[in-house]
Order: structure tokens, then sequence, then C-alpha cells
């Protein structure tokens, strides 16, 4: 019998938060990657993140907007490139 090393026992102590929603998100990634290939700017991936994520079914905002809150004063609404997810 094996004894388990200290470090094995903390590895297995963690336990990925929203593991399947992870899994189905880096799967589009993946997928959008393997088929577009390396090279291109940012918005080609995301744009067919977008239509990925529709073909599977996964709930999200693109670009979404929030106020930013700076030293008392709201700002503009700020559009963050990226995509945003509902987990609900």
């Amino acid at each position: 019998m094996q004894k388990t090393t200290e470090l094995e026992t903390e590895q297995n102590s963690h336990q990925l938060v929203l593991k399947d929603e992870v899994f189905q998100i880096v799967g589009c990634a993946m997928e959008v990657l393997n088929t577009l290939g390396h090279g291109l700017l940012e918005k080609p991936y995301e744009n067919a993140l977008v239509v990925e994520f529709g073909l599977r079914n996964i709930r999200f905002q693109q670009q979404p907007r929030f106020e930013v809150i700076y030293k008392s004063g709201a700002c503009k609404a700020v559009c963050v490139n990226g995509l945003g997810f509902s987990c609900q």
C-alpha cells in the first residue's frame, strides 16, 4: 500500500467550483480555437464564442456594461472586453 504524500492530500482537497460550467466554457473556447486557428485579433474569437455558446445553449452577455464609481462620482457606463456569464 502506497503512502499518500502531504502534497497529494492537499491537491485532492481542492475542488473546482462550478466544474461542469467551466468544462463547457473551456470546451467552447477550444472548439473556437481549433476551428479558427491561431493569430487572429481578439474580436473574431469573441464573436465565434458567441455563436458557439448559442449552439450549446449557454447563457451569456456580450460586452456587459456596468457603472464605475471613482472618488464618489459615477463615471459613464464602462464596457468590458469579453463576455459575462449568468450562473443562475
